[in-house]
């Protein structure tokens, strides 16, 4: 198992990150965003096909209405998910299968 960690603090840097592992990272197939209350920080956790994990850590969030969650459906669109503004910003927390 290969596992990638972006520690980055902006949603652009987070983004421009996904976007350079993106075509050798293949097939997504389950994407978690976890929150950390004590840290107050968001991670957003993807898995390819392989059980490989991309770990981006704080500039991508979800929960709320703003660039961080704006960021998150760009990457989760990018990687074939069904998802809509709606649902990214009502969720704090979330899970999916494809």
């Amino acid at each position: 198992m290969v596992e990638i960690i972006i520690d980055v603090v902006y949603t652009n840097k987070s983004e421009e990150a996904f976007n350079r592992y993106e075509k050798s990272f293949i097939e997504v197939i389950e994407a978690e965003m976890v929150f950390d209350d004590k840290k107050v920080n968001c991670e957003l956790i993807l898995t390819n096909k392989f059980n490989d994990k991309m770990r981006i850590k704080s500039g991508l969030t979800s929960g709320y209405i703003g660039e961080g969650p704006h960021g998150t459906l760009r990457v989760l669109k990018k990687c074939g998910f069904d998802v809509d503004e709606e649902f990214i910003h009502t969720h704090e927390t979330f899970k999916l299968k494809k």
